[in-house]
């Protein structure tokens, strides 16, 4: 037996997984346990919740691999504190205003040797292997032995070990990941060759979040409102070429960062046209280079990873290449799933197979103790009826539930087991949804589904259907869809579902049957429990938490169901 542990320490979006004999049997994100969106540094917290999941001690951990030998700094990771104090998405990014700060921020960022170097050029890499070695040793007690791998080369590696495939293109795509910004891979039975690439400064994801951060929201985090906003513009109104040029797949920017000076060319222009013109830019570049590549690799299977990916439109697009029969998104794709990814890479030079990725339900579980602790003195009333049937009843009635029940979703997607359910027939309930969220109004809401009703739901994309049930890929409505449930469907047609299988989601699907079965409708909203700005609720005591400051119609948590006392609110 191999017991592996998988660690991101990152400056954003920290987490950890355990691998067994190949397999992830448990894998959380830190932002979940410390409540602070985004939490980067060393996820001692997602550590110590796999090591429970599993029933492990840390001495009984063989492996620690850490994703990144360049990014993270390894300065930063030296000096721990600094680094949870270095927010990307609070500023640290993108500053409207100079100041002295900003400016050492943009040259550590954009101007010093660091975003230039790569993994195999970072001749410290003993040396940091060594310093992460004895902060585990201080901080955890193990004397377990430590392995770093390349950035891109971990986000390959969950996309493609992850996605099952026997053969795959894989492509990875983000902001900046140990001197790459973009990476090619051919993946052919537990070879992982890298075949293309494109290094900083010519990125797509560092340009994305730029503009994220000039239209007001925040880079790294507010990514999602742009792919939102951007159908309700019009690219055409901007009278400005996409930044990058060259033959595919050798694409190169014309600009140099940081981007202050030229986003004043963008001034004046409307947020959604704005978000529409780098929609349309990142579709064609990234579809260039997968055209590229599939053309001369004559793959029929795609797998995909890195931020880029979250773009739920571009892998709409994506589908539509009919040479594609085949198209997974690692559910995780941004940074937080590379600790999985580090794993694998650790399992195979264990001579282990890694396992295809089958569940996203790898975090912690709530047990009737957690919910009667987290009751206790909350004035809720909580009973124990039959709970497909409780909460079909009130969603048939209009109303909003949460559901917090079973092992947390792992990944940035609200999958069933830590979501709000609500009535998608009525497109007035998004406003309430809205209010009760505080969540940005043009955002759409997603449904979920029953795999046995996507004919009548999504336009046929079959080469994604599989990657659905993890919400990571967009489809076009069908008439019905529209007609029954509009509130789940884009101004653009399209819908981002979570597909439901019986055999994966037993509880779940049988809610969606049941409620099939009252209304005739073949959708719910599946949106995250949390409120605007707020990570997704781990623990119970996080549900009460935010039940509490939401009007709600009731909660499923755990085996129970709970309800506000309205005589004595």
């Amino acid at each position: 037996m191999s017991l592996i542990l998988g660690i991101h320490d990152g400056t954003h979006n920290a987490g950890a997984c355990l691998l067994l004999d190949g397999k992830v049997i448990a894998a959380c994100d830190e932002e979940r346990f410390t409540r602070v969106k985004n939490s980067g540094g060393f996820p001692d917290q997602s550590i110590k919740a796999c090591l429970d999941i599993a029933g492990l001690s840390i001495a009984d951990i063989d492996h620690c691999a850490f994703a990144g030998l360049v990014n993270p700094n390894p300065l930063l990771r030296l000096f721990r504190g600094q680094q949870k104090n270095w927010k990307l998405d609070q500023g640290k990014f993108y500053q409207s205003e100079r100041t002295l700060a900003s400016r050492f921020s943009d040259w550590v960022q954009f101007r010093s040797p660091f975003p230039y170097l790569q993994s195999s050029k970072a001749i410290y890499a003993p040396i940091l292997r060594r310093i992460l070695q004895r902060q585990l040793q201080k901080s955890l007690h193990t004397k377990a032995k430590v392995r770093l791998f390349d950035h891109h080369h971990c986000h390959a590696s969950s996309a493609y070990f992850g996605s099952g495939f026997s053969s795959s293109l894989v492509l990875v795509a983000d902001g900046l990941g140990d001197g790459l910004c973009l990476s090619v891979w051919q993946g052919q039975g537990l070879q992982l060759n890298k075949i293309g690439s494109m290094p900083f400064p010519n990125s797509y994801g560092l340009l994305y979040s730029s503009l994220t951060g000039f239209l007001g929201f925040r880079p790294f985090r507010h990514e999602g409102k742009l792919t939102g906003l951007s159908a309700l513009g019009d690219a055409s109104n901007i009278p400005l070429a996409f930044p990058f040029t060259g033959d595919f797949p050798n694409r190169r920017t014309t600009l140099s960062y940081p981007l202050h000076g030229w986003l004043k060319n963008l001034e004046g222009y409307s947020k959604e046209d704005i978000s529409a013109w780098v929609q349309v830019g990142i579709e064609h570049e990234i579809l260039g280079i997968i055209g590229h590549y599939v053309e001369k690799m004559g793959t029929r299977n795609l797998a995909l990873a890195g931020g880029i990916f979250a773009n739920v439109r571009l892998n709409q697009k994506i589908a539509e290449d009919s040479r594609l029969d085949n198209i997974f998104v690692f559910p995780n794709m941004g940074d937080a799933g590379l600790s999985v990814g580090a794993g694998y890479l650790m399992a195979i030079e264990q001579s282990e197979s890694p396992e295809p990725f089958d569940t996203a339900f790898l975090g912690i579980d709530i047990r009737d103790s957690d919910v009667l602790e987290a009751i206790s003195g909350s004035g809720f009333k909580h009973s124990q009826p039959d709970l497909i049937e409780k909460t079909a009843q009130v969603l048939s009635e209009g109303g909003i539930i949460a559901r917090c029940q079973g092992r947390m979703e792992y990944g940035p997607r609200s999958l069933g087991n830590r979501s709000i359910l609500a009535p998608a027939s009525n497109p007035e309930i998004t406003n309430r949804l809205n209010e009760l969220l505080d969540r940005s109004d043009f955002m759409p809401f997603a449904p979920i589904i029953r795999a046995e009703n996507i004919a009548r739901c999504l336009e046929p994309q079959p080469n994604s259907l599989h990657t659905a049930q993890w919400m990571t890929i967009n489809f076009q409505a069908t008439k019905t869809m529209y007609d029954l449930c509009p509130a789940i469907v884009h101004v653009d047609g399209s819908l981002r579902p979570q597909i439901v299988h019986q055999s994966r989601q037993p509880e779940l699907w049988a809610i969606l049957e049941r409620y099939e079965q009252l209304t005739g409708l073949p959708a719910l909203i599946n949106t995250s429990f949390n409120i605007h700005e707020e990570p997704i609720v781990a623990s119970a005591q996080d549900a009460v938490r935010t039940f509490g400051t939401a009007d709600f119609d009731g909660m499923i948590l755990g085996e129970y169901w709970i309800e506000k006392n309205r005589d004595k609110s």
